[in-house]
């Protein structure tokens, strides 16, 4: 090909680069967006509210042109935890390619955790997926919107630190004046009241808890022939559904009961007991007897170091080790495995190991 004609060779392609742009122009490519909001429990109180969010998030996404494909919405969970129902939809859903563009109100409501959003802000875009604040000036589909969205993400991370230890030191300051500060909802079997900022027995459940004590006190009583009683009986938890055993678990170990609760018992960095020096008593209303209390203890231990259960091994350190973090018994365990070679399976084997037998911390 000559001179001349690579003049009309190229010519023509930058034509065609203007009739593209033109077309492009004139039928604009449709951007579809995800709409998330998110409050949490404690931020319920303040400016964060859903409704004000989905109207700011509504009404830049018109502005802009977008197609909302759908508005995910987590009531009541911090920004801090992956285990969001909705964030964990959105996930789901930009994996499938159904939107191209998540719109938030603040980078926080997205994360307060720096680390976690940078990750997860990676891991959207290798499905093609950007992220952008309407009230922030950043746009993850550039390198300087990352480098700005780390800055903002830093600050969301500072300012839920710095509310964390306010509100830890305000915790400390009202039990050490005498006033309850403890879990929401209340301890089963009170009410708490915001005016004084203090506890008060609630009549119903203080006699589900006497009973409880009245029947596990028996010589031949047991956490799941109390529980079984109690369901039987129609009693509740605070949330509503049927009594269970580690709700009765935690009535008969809680010495709430006998007017002792305690603050700052828990190190939040390791989950394990503080020393007892540490602790703050904070007296509450009685509703049994320390005698019973204790009473309820000793067959407590009784019971679960030598119970027969349906053990189908037997462990040499069964009620003899104690959880180094939260003080709890080891439990033994075991794990079925099946191997497969060549077509063939094996097994099963069984793996035995001890582990933390705590409900809640034991859960994941």
């Amino acid at each position: 090909m000559d001179r001349r004609g690579f003049e009309e060779a190229e010519k023509d392609n930058r034509q065609a680069v203007m009739d593209n742009k033109a077309e492009e122009t004139k039928n604009p490519k449709i951007i579809k967006v995800a709409l998330y909001a998110r409050v949490s429990t404690e931020e319920q109180k303040e400016n964060f509210s859903l409704a004000a969010q989905l109207e700011l998030l509504r009404k830049h996404a018109s502005d802009s042109k977008f197609e909302v494909f759908d508005e995910y919405v987590d009531d009541g969970y911090s920004g801090t935890s992956f285990d969001r129902p909705q964030f964990q939809r959105l996930l789901d859903d930009s994996r499938q390619d159904k939107f191209q563009l998540i719109l938030v109100y603040k980078v926080d409501r997205f994360f307060r955790n720096n680390k976690d959003l940078l990750n997860t802000v990676d891991e959207l875009q290798r499905f093609g997926v950007s992220v952008r604040s309407i009230t922030e000036p950043f746009d993850t589909s550039n390198y300087l919107g990352k480098f700005v969205l780390s800055l903002f993400g830093s600050i969301a991370e500072l300012e839920r630190n710095t509310f964390m230890e306010r509100s830890k030191m305000g915790k400390l300051r009202r039990a050490r004046e005498g006033y309850y500060s403890g879990s929401s909802p209340t301890k089963f079997g009170y009410v708490y009241i915001k005016e004084t900022k203090k506890l008060e027995i609630d009549g119903k459940e203080a006699d589900v808890v006497k009973l409880v004590y009245e029947l596990y006190n028996q010589p031949d009583s047991s956490l799941v022939k109390v529980t079984r009683k109690l369901r039987v009986l129609g009693y509740k938890t605070k949330e509503g559904h049927l009594m269970r055993e580690d709700v009765v678990h935690d009535i008969l170990r809680d010495s709430i009961y006998i007017g002792k609760w305690y603050a700052n018992r828990y190190d939040s960095k390791t989950n394990g007991l503080k020393p007892k020096e540490d602790w703050i008593e904070v007296n509450v209303p009685k509703i049994i007897s320390e005698e019973a209390f204790l009473k309820a203890q000793e067959y407590l231990n009784n019971r679960r170091n030598y119970s027969v259960r349906n053990a189908k091994y037997k462990y040499l350190l069964q009620g003899m080790v104690k959880c180094g973090d939260c003080g709890t018994t080891i439990a033994g365990t075991a794990d079925k495995q099946i191997q497969e070679k060549n077509g063939k399976k094996y097994g099963p084997y069984f793996k035995l190991y001890y582990r933390c037998s705590h409900f809640f911390r034991n859960k994941y």
